[in-house]
């Protein structure tokens, strides 16, 4: 029996948290009962090879912003070709929303509007179209998932006559579980051996708001020498950051290891997690961060969802950085990190038995 084959919507060049949540399900899911094909608008996208390998088709279509009448029929060409019979739009706002409405014309059975995030990022046409076409979601989609009520309820409000599910960012546990060993060999390879590390991962845009983590930094090591950030990720604005870094002298007491594949063990080595978004849907990475038995510093506007361990706090991004270091100073406790991987599952963020409730929830559809 040839399996379900379910036509996703989100992936981009960049390995972030949207394309890291497709692939920790698509992995983990049954893929004799249910297979994942991609969309393809740019030269390439995260993780093709691995999805090839696992039995994924990708598909090339044009590029929404150049040519959005030729996506919208691209895409009908495709779902009429293909014939698939469930569609899922992964999105960050609902600025685009071609492919759902393109679903909907084709006579797809199934549609499915999923929100990843709480809010967008700056821009006048970005912010005019996700203000338009939010009313149109309703209309083109009759399933809708979210990462979290916080953004279930900014993209589809209370309307949804079906209700919100929330689909949990779930991650392997047993790729974060702490490990001591891991930790000295990495301290070492990085010359952090005897540091306070406070660690942050996220791509050097907006959203993520280096520019205030980098002047919370400065005001920590400014009250203990000790202290070493450790920057995880790539993006446009990175090479401010390095002047920003820079300026403020602190350049000895920084890294950064831009894109890397092995995030879960860097996670045993640092001390601290850091994460002053200004919007998040629900970060993976804290997920991560917190099966690794990181303490955790998030801004006030992430949803509290995240605290599945209880050893998170929030701030709010109206305090000054230097309150920021004093919150991250007063209170360097040692967490059972050994133990903490058994909170993500008990929270049920553990990837094994979310694929499993994805995968049923496809094949209700049958």
């Amino acid at each position: 029996m040839e399996p379900v084959r379910i036509l996703q919507f989100g992936m981009s060049p960049n390995p972030g948290g949207v394309e890291s949540f497709i692939m920790n399900y698509y992995r983990n899911i049954d893929r004799d009962k249910v297979q994942f094909d991609f969309v393809k608008m740019y030269n390439q996208i995260a993780y093709e090879e691995e999805i090839e390998s696992l039995g994924g088709k990708i598909h090339n279509i044009s590029f929404f912003k150049n040519h959005p009448i030729r996506n919208y029929y691209d895409i009908r060409k495709l779902i009429k070709k293909q014939n698939y019979k469930i569609v899922h739009v992964n999105m960050l706002s609902a600025a685009y929303i071609i492919p759902l409405i393109a679903a909907k014309k084709s006579g797809v059975n199934y549609i499915i509007a999923h929100s990843h995030n709480s809010s967008t990022s700056p821009g006048l046409v970005r912010n005019l179209l996700n203000f338009l076409n939010k009313s149109k979601l309703q209309r083109n989609a009759n399933h809708f998932f979210a990462c979290s009520t916080l953004a279930g309820n900014w993209m589809f409000g209370n309307a949804s006559k079906q209700g919100i599910n929330i689909i949990n960012n779930a991650i392997d546990v047993s790729q974060y579980k702490y490990d001591s060993s891991i930790r000295a060999k990495l301290k070492k390879e990085l010359n952090l051996e005897g540091k306070f590390v406070i660690g942050h991962v996220g791509r050097f845009q907006y959203q993520k708001n280096h520019e205030f983590l980098i002047d919370i930094f400065s005001e920590v090591h400014k009250r203990d020498s000790n202290a070493f950030l450790l920057l995880v990720g790539d993006g446009e604005l990175m090479e401010n950051m390095k002047k920003k870094v820079n300026l403020l002298g602190i350049s000895d007491a920084v890294k950064f290891l831009g894109k890397r594949s092995d995030v879960n063990e860097l996670m045993n080595c640092m001390d601290i997690f850091l994460l002053p978004s200004h919007y998040e849907g629900l970060p993976v990475v804290a997920v991560e961060a917190q099966t690794s038995g990181l303490r955790c510093i998030l801004s006030d506007v992430i949803t509290t969802e995240t605290n599945i361990s209880g050893q998170v706090e929030f701030m709010s991004l109206k305090l000054s950085a230097q309150e920021w270091a004093e919150q991250i100073l007063s209170n360097q406790f040692k967490n059972d990190r050994e133990n903490a991987y058994k909170k993500t599952i008990n929270a049920v963020y553990d990837i094994k038995s979310s694929a499993k409730s994805l995968e049923d929830f496809y094949l209700s559809f049958e």
